[in-house]
């Protein structure tokens, strides 16, 4: 966290433009926010994906913690041991052989590999590895909040006072119109990543003035990511 800080500070506060600071691709620029959006899709609701990838990246830790051992190593003991943790929790949205493919997978998702990368500041991917540790921080205060508003016995519509005008403020739904669940939220990400995907596999060796000309309403809509939070915390 001190060494994303400094590196904020150093962005913001010092002359990094005149030392010839490397960019990423415009190519590489579109993935990243499509890997972005594609690990907070919220089904199940409300952050689905991105908690099957985290409580997998836990159980490959914790894997590691015990045995000194990643698991692509000792594949046939980590399956022994997810077998019958599956069948004790029998957890939803998957069958139980989907879950056994998925958590013995040893494919990182792309944001929580980022997160773990740290990179120096001219490095042309230092932001993405900040904001994919900032992302997935904010994960974490969104859950504690969300635990919070548990314990406390409060109900999701007891913050429709601030929704009701912060869905609004940002454009999100007319005045008036608040959708009837904040999941249709993703929706519009859900079209502007369709988007976004036919333009990279479209568009050959494109630069970013061609995405931000090409593409100029999917990406404000992909620069919304307060939706995270409606669906995160509202829903």
């Amino acid at each position: 966290m001190a060494f994303d800080r400094d590196a904020r500070n150093d962005s913001s506060y010092r002359p990094t433009e005149f030392k010839n600071v490397a960019s990423v691709p415009a190519i590489d620029a579109a993935k990243f926010i499509s890997d972005f959006w594609s690990f907070f899709e919220p089904w199940p609701p409300n952050f689905g994906v991105a908690d099957k990838y985290l409580l997998r990246t836990l159980l490959h830790e914790s894997f590691y913690a015990v045995r000194n051992l990643r698991v692509q190593d000792d594949l046939a003991t980590f399956r022994a041991q997810v077998l019958p943790t599956i069948a004790a929790v029998q957890p939803t949205s998957m069958s139980e052989q989907e879950w056994t493919d998925f958590l013995c997978n040893v494919d990182q998702a792309p944001l929580i590999q980022l997160a773990g990368e740290k990179s120096e500041l001219l490095d042309a991917r230092n932001h993405m590895q900040m904001i994919s540790r900032a992302a997935l921080l904010l994960r974490v205060a969104t859950g504690a909040s969300d635990a919070l508003f548990h314990s406390a016995r409060l109900t999701k519509t007891t913050l429709q006072f601030w929704t009701d005008r912060f869905g609004p403020r940002r454009g999100f739904w007319p005045k008036g119109s608040r959708p009837d669940s904040m999941l249709d939220l993703w929706i519009d990400v859900r079209n502007a990543l369709t988007s976004l995907k036919g333009w990279c596999d479209s568009t050959a060796d494109p630069d970013l003035y061609a995405l931000r000309h090409d593409q100029a309403i999917p990406v404000q809509t992909l620069c919304e990511c307060e939706r995270v939070a409606l669906w995160g915390i509202a829903q």
